[in-house]
């Protein structure tokens, strides 16, 4: 149900405060303000933030990965989990697994059914501070080791997913209990986000209660869930949905394969291919219905490291005042006919350092990126702003089997041209027109 966001400093972690060890609230005045303030209504309490180390984001943790699996109920996760750390093992991977806090807390006796809303605010909370302390615990063993090993933590399910099942009302209260933005939870935590589309949709032969002591739902009502669950991560930089067009193995290889180029590694298949279509200069397009997430992005293509290495770039990504600042690294495949994608967050100091040396034959791109989820595919839709000459381009993309049926919404049928395989629509491309 709940998980875990981000703020820039993961070093000398701190442990919760006392009051959380003691199971108390944070606020509690102490004896003598209570007697200056005894003719006062009293405050209701409220949670303090939690200490800078258990709010941090990815951008000193180096080689450690934090994935979320989520989807609906009976996607497959755990399954998926048990296979997907096999496979990083056999890549020598150190693999830490955070299974789903809310779960635990529910199979020892909670019926959240008979929860005041109040209640459930307080629980949500909690549940959310129990994920970020155990996500906590594996980050620092990771960060402690002495190898240079390197460590990705799989976590059943994220903050985001609290959303899903928390009172519109109560949801800025929960984030407020951790110092949080919704920007920071979704999109600053965790390095990639992998959906996993329950069996309700497209399988749900296989769809069961039987496999979880908490699972209640039906299809219809796990089906929904899904949905909400796609649309609250839909506009994390790196989301996937895998779906149920394949057998469950397939399903989840395009899972691991997802992971792989997030974290740099080879894909064990050729399971997804990046869709591109042109739209006319300067449309204009409703977007209401879709549920679009907005970011502005910045694109610097920097001069090439190494003769191995095919393209380089810095990625500043803003959303309501938030930056996350990344370096996206192409190298060659072993058998040179492809390339392998490595992403990894940078601080303040290291972009400015990067920036310095930029590619003086490519320009600064920047584009007005529309993130949305439709018919359980990932979209986004670039505008470009800068330079000039791109100004008033229109260009979608979204990742997928090179076997699957894209469904694109009724707003963006009407395409000038499928850029799929044209080189000279790359966005290196692009920045040199």
């Amino acid at each position: 149900m709940s998980h875990q966001p981000a703020k820039p400093k993961l070093s000398n972690p701190k442990a919760l405060p006392k009051q959380l060890k003691n199971g108390e609230s944070n606020s509690k005045s102490s004896p003598k303000s209570n007697n200056n303030n005894n003719n006062q209504t009293k405050k209701e309490p409220q949670l303090k933030p939690l200490p800078v180390s258990l709010r941090s984001s990815t951008n000193s943790r180096g080689k450690i990965y934090l994935v979320v699996l989520t989807g609906g109920p009976c996607a497959g996760k755990t399954s998926s989990l048990a296979l997907i750390t096999d496979h990083f093992h056999s890549l020598g991977w150190r693999v830490y697994q955070v299974h789903e806090a809310a779960t635990v807390v529910l199979s020892g006796g909670v019926d959240i059914k008979n929860l005041t809303p109040d209640q459930l605010c307080q629980f949500q909370c909690n549940i959310l501070r129990l994920i970020l302390s155990l996500e906590q615990v594996y980050i620092d063993l990771a960060k402690q080791s002495k190898t240079d090993e390197k460590t990705i933590i799989l976590c059943d399910r994220g903050i985001m997913d609290a959303k899903v099942y928390c009172p519109a009302e109560s949801w800025q209260k929960v984030l407020d209990s951790a110092g949080l933005t919704e920007v920071e939870a979704r999109d600053l935590r965790y390095d990639a986000v992998v959906h996993l589309v329950t069996a309700a949709k497209g399988a749900t032969e296989f769809y069961t209660k039987d496999n979880n002591v908490t699972r209640s739902e039906g299809a219809d009502f796990a089906a929904e869930l899904d949905t909400r669950t796609q649309l609250v991560w839909s506009g994390h930089p790196h989301f996937h949905i895998i779906d149920n067009s394949t057998t469950f193995q397939e399903k989840v290889i395009r899972a691991v394969a997802c992971i792989c180029r997030r974290v740099g590694v080879q894909p064990p298949a050729e399971s997804f291919k990046k869709h591109k279509y042109l739209y006319e200069i300067n449309a204009k397009f409703d977007l209401s219905r879709l549920n679009v997430t907005e970011s502005l992005c910045e694109y610097i293509f920097l001069v090439l490291s190494s003769e191995n290495v095919v393209e380089e770039r810095l990625r500043k990504r803003e959303i309501d005042s938030t930056k996350m600042l990344t370096l996206t690294t192409r190298t060659r495949s072993p058998e040179g006919n492809d390339y392998i994608e490595k992403k990894e967050r940078l601080t303040n100091r290291e972009y400015a350092t990067l920036k310095k040396i930029r590619d003086p034959e490519c320009q600064k791109v920047l584009l007005r990126k529309h993130s949305f989820v439709h018919g359980e595919q990932y979209f986004e839709l670039g505008q470009y702003l800068n330079p000039a000459h791109l100004h008033g381009y229109w260009i979608l993309e979204t990742y997928c089997q090179s076997t699957t049926k894209i469904q694109l919404p009724q707003e963006l049928l009407d395409f000038t041209k499928d850029v799929t395989d044209d080189p000279q629509y790359s966005l290196r491309s692009l920045s040199k027109f």
